[in-house]
């Protein structure tokens, strides 16, 4: 899914809202939902539902609240490439939702990757 925007944390929940719609549409009732973005995550958490994002967190909480296990855990990105490749995919798709009966080839060269103990690195300051 591509969503032609600026505001990468707005992007971010955005995708959370329609993930989740698409997990309990499909009858998924035990659902892990791993984002690279801390910021959009303590706004889910935490943040009021008056801001800039107002209108998504409510969205986002409310589908958290139905009956179901619905987890929000943060992850690197580097810890999470196959999700990394395939959004960076998404942004040459037709704008809207894309639903893959099975991996795109970028998901796999990830899945590969990985089965080949391939690293990566992240760059930090101390």
């Amino acid at each position: 899914m591509a969503i032609e925007t600026r505001d990468n944390i707005r992007d971010d929940n955005i995708r959370k809202v329609v993930l989740r719609e698409l997990a309990w549409t499909e009858g998924y009732r035990r659902v892990v939902l791993e984002s690279d973005s801390l910021i959009g995550i303590q706004l889910i958490k935490e943040g009021s539902e008056d801001g800039p994002y107002g209108n998504i967190i409510y969205r986002i909480r409310q589908w958290m609240r139905k009956e179901w296990q619905c987890k929000l855990n943060h992850t690197w990105r580097e810890g999470n490439g196959c999700a990394d490749s395939l959004a960076k995919w998404s942004h040459q798709q037709e704008l809207g939702l894309t639903v893959l009966d099975r991996p795109a080839d970028v998901v796999k060269r990830c899945l590969n990757e990985d089965l080949r103990g391939v690293a990566s690195s992240r760059y930090i300051t101390l």
